[in-house]
C-alpha cells in the first residue's frame, strides 16, 4: 500500500536514515529524497538502499514531496521546518522525530499555519548514530507519540505511516509529551552519562572488571552527544525537576546506608525491583 508518492527525509541520521528504509521496503512510498546539512553525510547515503536520490539542497529534496520528515536534532527542526516551508507544496504533510515537543510544536504549528505539520516522536533509537547503523525494523514494536493538529486528516495520515511500520500511537499534548519523556527517556540519558563520569576518574585501571551490570546501565552514555545535548536544552525545565527530585532520592538513600536503616534499604530496593520487573510482562 503506497501512502505518499515522493517522501523528503530531512537528516539522514539513525532515525531519518531507519524511517526512509522502513517506508521503501515495505512499499509505502515510491520515491526517498536525502538531504543533510553535512556534505559528508550525503555523500555517504549515496548507494544506500533507502536512498533513491541524494539531494545537494534541502529544496531540491522538498518540491513536490508528499511527505516531509524532519529528522534532526530538536533545536535544528524549527529552523529547517522554517526553511523547508518555503519550497514544499500545500499538500504536503511534514512531520518529525524530534525527543521534545513543545517548542518544536509551537514554532512550526505557526510556520505551516494549514495543520499539516503533524508533531511526532518516536520511542526508537540506539546509542549508536548514523546512518552506517540504518534499520528497517527499528520502529518495529515500539511506542510512537503523535501530537494532534487541527487537521485531522494529517494527523490521522502521520499516525497511520508510523503503525504501518510496526509503531504502537499514543496520542498525547505537546506538554504532557515533554513531561513523560523527561522521565523515561531524557533523565535515565543523565543519570546513565552521571554513571559513565563518576566511574571515568579511574577507569583505565578498572575497566576489565566491569560486568554487564555497569554495561546495562550505562550502554545509552555513548548515544549521539550533539542530539542529547539539544533535548537537554528544548527540555530543561523538566529535565532539571526531575533530577531535582533523583538528587533527593540518592540523599534519602545516602543517609540510609550511612546510619545502616536496613528496613528503609530494603523497601528502597523492592520498590525499584516490582517497577523494572513490570517492563518484563
Amino acid at each position: 500500500m503506497i501512502l505518499f508518492d515522493k517522501i523528503a527525509v530531512l537528516g539522514a541520521g539513525l532515525l531519518g536514515s531507519s524511517l526512509a528504509w522502513a517506508l521503501k521496503s515495505r512499499g509505502l512510498c515510491k520515491e526517498t529524497y536525502i538531504w543533510s546539512r553535512s556534505q559528508s553525510t550525503r555523500d555517504n547515503c549515496k548507494g544506500k538502499p533507502w536512498a533513491d536520490r541524494v539531494c545537494d539542497t534541502l529544496e531540491e529534496a522538498v518540491q513536490n514531496a508528499d511527505l516531509i520528515a524532519i529528522c534532526s536534532t530538536a533545536s535544528s527542526i524549527p529552523i529547517i521546518a522554517k526553511e523547508a516551508a518555503k519550497y514544499a507544496k500545500k499538500s504536503a504533510l511534514i512531520t518529525d522525530v524530534g525527543s521534545t515537543k513543545l517548542n518544536i510544536s509551537d514554532i512550526c504549528l505557526e510556520i505551516f499555519k494549514n495543520g499539516n505539520f503533524v508533531p511526532s516522536h518516536p520511542m526508537a533509537g540506539s546509542e549508536k548514530s548514523g546512518a552506517d547503523f540504518a534499520d528497517k525494523d527499528l520502529f518495529k514494536n515500539a511506542a510512537c507519540f503523535v501530537c494532534p493538529t487541527s487537521n485531522k486528516d494529517a494527523t490521522e495520515k502521520i499516525a497511520a505511516m508510523w503503525r504501518e511500520i510496526g509503531m504502537d500511537v499514543h496520542f498525547v499534548s505537546p506538554k504532557e509529551h515533554d513531561r513523560i519523556a523527561a522521565e523515561i527517556s531524557h533523565i535515565p540519558q543523565c543519570v546513565a552519562s552521571t554513571l559513565a563520569n563518576f566511574a571515568s576518574k579511574d577507569f583505565s585501571s578498572y575497566k576489565t572488571f566491569a560486568g554487564n551490570g555497569f554495561r546495562d546501565t550505562t550502554r545509552i552514555a555513548k548515544s549521539d552527544v550533539q542530539m542529547w545535548k539539544s533535548i537537554l536544552k528544548e527540555n530543561a525545565a523538566n529535565i532539571s525537576n526531575g533530577l531535582d527530585e533523583i538528587i533527593g532520592m540518592l540523599e534519602t538513600l545516602s543517609r540510609a546506608v550511612k546510619i545502616g536503616d536496613e528496613k528503609f534499604i530494603e523497601e528502597f530496593l523492592k520498590n525499584a525491583k516490582k517497577t523494572r520487573s513490570e517492563l518484563d510482562k
